[in-house]
Parts: structure tokens; C-alpha cells; sequence
């Protein structure tokens, strides 16, 4: 069954209360199969006790792997950034779904790269004590090295290893 499916059967798209969704697309079937997956810790007190690696209580040859684990919610901006970039079959709709997400991120205040390249150089503008070598040393640099790294691993590599 697909998402839209559960959604006109439940009458209501899935919330933080109501949680059908996982349920029947990735906890569902597959005797002897590892299910790869991704929690997010804070979501409820049932989440935050599971493990890394899990065995199905119900169904015993059943694993989980949870390959990203406790994702924090700037890390969920930039994931619907780029989930809902990539969605969109023209331009208008790649900016508008990057816009949304990047504007809530940066308006909540996280750290990244793209957003330090706005922020700071707009606090130097304004007087803030801050150096060039500063700003590319000590925030630029890492916080890049970070982005890429987490896209990289965490983006293409889980999409790279379900589609070869």
C-alpha cells in the first residue's frame, strides 16, 4: 500500500500522535530480512528506548538496522530541502521546495555552511569582531567539511546503495 493509500484509508494524514505511517511501510512483512531505517529519538518516549541494532520481538528473523539514528530537527530541514528539491519535475517547483525548508532553518537560527555564508558576512558588514581568516577557519571550513560529509554519507550514499 502507498502512502496515499494509508492516508484516504486512516482519513488523515500521519501526525506526531497519530503514527500509522511506519507501521505498515517499513515494519511490516519480510521473514528473514534486515529492514534499513532511520529514527528520530526525540519523537516519542518509545522511540527514544530503541536501539542501533534491533531484532523484531514479533517475528525473531526480522532485523532493523536504524543507519540514522537521532537525527536533530535542523538535520530534518535540510533533508525535506533536498527530498523536496529533488520532487519536482521544473525549476519553480525545485526553488519553491528549497525555499520553504532553508527559510525555516535559517529563520530558527541552525548552523550550516550555506547559511554562515549569509549570516556572518552580514554581522562583519554590521561591525561584528570577527576576521576573515576567522570566519573561513573557524566556521566556513568545518561546517562545509560537516555538510558534505553528512550528504555525501548519509543522502547519497544510502540512495547510491538501494539503487545500484
Amino acid at each position: 500500500m502507498s502512502m496515499w493509500g494509508l492516508i484516504v484509508k486512516a482519513g488523515m494524514p500521519p501526525t506526531r500522535i497519530a503514527r500509522y505511517c511506519c507501521r505498515y511501510l517499513k515494519e511490516r512483512g519480510g521473514l528473514g530480512r534486515t529492514v534499513i531505517t532511520g529514527i528520530r529519538l526525540a519523537e516519542s518516549t518509545r522511540r527514544s528506548k530503541r536501539q542501533r541494532f534491533e531484532t523484531d520481538s514479533k517475528n525473531p528473523s526480522k532485523r532493523y538496522i536504524h543507519l540514522i539514528f537521532d537525527w536533530t530537527t535542523n538535520e530534518v530541514w535540510e533533508c525535506l530541502a533536498v527530498w523536496l528539491g529533488l520532487s519536482a519535475n521544473d525549476v519553480a517547483g525545485r526553488l519553491l521546495g528549497l525555499f520553504f525548508p532553508i527559510m525555516c532553518f535559517v529563520a530558527i537560527g541552525y548552523e550550516h555552511s550555506i547559511a554562515n555564508m549569509f549570516f556572518i558576512p552580514l554581522g562583519m558588514m554590521h561591525g561584528a569582531s570577527v576576521t576573515v581568516s576567522d570566519f573561513l577557519l573557524a566556521n566556513l571550513v568545518p561546517a562545509t567539511l560537516g555538510n558534505i560529509a553528512g550528504g555525501a554519507v548519509f543522502v547519497g550514499g544510502i540512495y547510491w546503495y538501494i539503487n545500484k
